[in-house]
């Protein structure tokens, strides 16, 4: 998987906010969002990895993308550990 750091090196919430929201991450993945109705931030955070996998078209690598920009700034999903 590509390092998401190596477009943006986010560190500010609002940098995530962007990164995901933006341009940063993926159409696909951010379609998947849009889908599940997770348009900015406090929603992604209160969204747990398996609600996004309940959806047949987001995968691994997509969530994997989210996380690892959510990392940047010391977030995560709802019920990560």
């Amino acid at each position: 998987m590509a390092k998401a750091t190596g477009k943006m090196e986010p560190k500010s919430r609002e940098q995530i906010d962007t990164a995901i929201f933006g341009r940063v991450l993926p159409t696909r993945a951010r379609s998947n969002l849009k889908h599940l109705g997770v348009t900015n931030m406090e929603q992604l955070l209160n969204t747990s990895e398996a609600e996004m996998r309940s959806s047949q078209e987001f995968g691994a690598i997509s969530v994997a993308w989210i996380k690892e920009l959510l990392a940047e700034a010391g977030l995560k999903l709802k019920d990560d550990k």
